[in-house]
């Protein structure tokens, strides 16, 4: 139940914030540009889902059984060591590649080029994140999940609009990197907050 209901704020909530920064985009700029970023979006979140994917098999039976904030780390850095790095080649071979990826699935969106770099950025940065965020489905930590999801929209939808206005269709990639950034703070505090909880609750 607890699993249900954190998929459905988290799909929910970011289908509806895409809809709306998409039909800004088309009102705003135009309905090309708009179709940029979609395309964009289609492509990060197909190898995103398989990734996040891959990590809950792995990630969740690691956490679920870990109580000690000291013992969380050791294996928090040792995922980081086996995962990152797979993942920054991996980036960095569909950034050098994307003039082919683009060719091949959208041969008339060379417009998306410059979108590349900054989805790339931040959705390594979001791998960094989810990551951790894990603990929250190990530990049924559903208040923990929805604030930092809050956190992560809202964040995402107010930069958004604040860079669209200066840097057009780059400037939501932009908002997707930065918003990232705060979430992944927001979440190593959730996850900080309770560790200390947990210890308090045994002394």
């Amino acid at each position: 139940m607890v699993f249900t209901l954190m998929s459905v704020v988290s799909s929910f909530l970011l289908n509806f914030v895409e809809l709306d920064l998409r039909t800004l985009i088309a009102n705003d700029l135009n309905k090309a540009e708009a179709g940029y970023w979609t395309a964009m979006t289609f492509i990060s979140k197909n190898y995103m889902v398989f990734v996040s994917g891959l990590l809950t098999l792995y990630v969740i039976p690691q956490f679920a059984n870990i109580y000690d904030k000291k013992e969380f780390k050791r294996e928090l850095i040792k995922i980081y060591k086996t995962i990152l790095p797979i993942f920054a080649i991996g980036m960095v071979a569909i950034y050098v590649l994307r003039g082919f990826i683009i060719d091949v699935i959208y041969p008339d969106f060379i417009g998306m080029d410059p979108l590349f770099k900054w989805q790339l950025i931040g959705d390594f940065i979001r791998l960094c994140s989810i990551i951790i965020a894990h603990q929250f489905l190990a530990k049924g930590m559903l208040k923990s999940f929805v604030i930092t999801e809050l956190v992560s929209l809202i964040s995402f939808y107010g930069l958004s609009l604040v860079l669209i206005q200066n840097f057009q269709t780059e400037g939501i990639v932009m908002a997707h990197a930065i918003r990232y950034v705060i979430y992944l703070l927001a979440v190593v505090v959730a996850i900080q907050i309770h560790f200390n909880k947990s210890k308090s609750a045994q002394a």
